[in-house]
């Protein structure tokens, strides 16, 4: 299923295939946060034409310095092995490092 180990996810970004797969929900651990830090899963969904199927995926725990720049319909890479889409992996990696500008308290022009 969804891989864990480094040598899997380093193996499947070489030799699978990316796809985007685009986030359904981001869901709180459950009894994380207690005297730490909270956890979080994404969970994504992909849409192969050809094959006429969704495939739905769900990230490694990640923390808040990930998931605050992420929300429903952004679209996240997914390396899969094609012949068979258990092998997967979400590739958070660049998202706990990006600057969040956070516009919603503001006018904008109306």
């Amino acid at each position: 299923g969804m891989l864990k180990a480094k040598d899997g996810i380093n193996y499947i970004k070489k030799k699978g295939e990316q796809i985007r797969a685009v986030i359904e929900d981001i869901v709180e651990e459950p009894h994380s946060g207690y005297g730490g830090t909270k956890l979080y899963r994404v969970f994504c969904t992909y849409e192969d034409i050809e094959r006429n199927t969704i495939y739905r995926f769900v990230s490694n725990p990640v923390g808040e310095e990930v998931t605050i720049s992420l929300s429903p319909g952004m679209s996240i890479p997914v390396f899969v092995n094609k012949r068979n889409y258990t092998e997967y992996y979400v590739d958070l990696g660049m998202y706990g490092s990006r600057n969040v500008v956070d516009l919603t308290q503001g006018r904008g022009y109306y």
